[in-house]
């Protein structure tokens, strides 16, 4: 298990998962807004407006091996997790799931994969959203190209606010 996460992390050190290096190639524009271990940053959406949304980075033994991004689309009710991980790390046909120390969990599958990495997209239901607002801790649960479980921790803290900001 050691042996795949050091594999993920060299993967994500290679890879332009970092938002911060996203940012310059979809124009991503950091706000200087942060909600504890969330900031946010807004970008031009489909339609020219300014969409903006809430990120975490997720890291490994000091790396960057994955990035949290929620925020709200139009015609969803409540908000969407975009979670992005490392090319040729994860078996993408098990998906994501995402954990809380508060008992909820939720799944995902894997979207598409290019350069930057592979995607899942994840509507937060209510009750995953109230575990979320509600907990402290979170982790990210796949299994590497191995079969072999991985869970990566996360931060819960300043969830709740990041999104109020975002309703504004």
């Amino acid at each position: 298990m050691i042996r795949a996460l050091h594999v993920i992390t060299a993967m994500a050190l290679a890879m332009i998962v970092v938002l911060g290096s996203v940012a310059e190639a979809q124009s991503v524009r950091q706000t200087g807004r942060t909600f504890r271990d969330w900031t946010e940053a807004c970008e031009a959406g489909d339609q020219g407006q300014e969409v903006c949304f809430v990120f975490q980075r997720v890291s490994y033994q000091g790396k960057q091996v994955a990035n949290i991004t929620l925020g709200f689309k139009p015609g969803k009710r409540g908000p969407v997790a975009v979670i992005n991980m490392p090319l040729g790390a994860v078996h993408l046909p098990d998906g994501l799931r995402v954990r809380t120390d508060q008992g909820v969990d939720g799944w995902g599958a894997f979207k598409f994969c290019d350069k930057h990495g592979c995607h899942v997209e994840l509507d937060v239901e209510p009750q995953l959203l109230a575990a979320m607002q509600a907990g402290s801790n979170g982790w990210l649960l796949f299994y590497d190209l191995r079969r072999e479980a991985i869970q990566l921790p996360f931060s819960l803290r300043g969830l709740t606010a990041g999104l109020q900001s975002l309703r504004r």
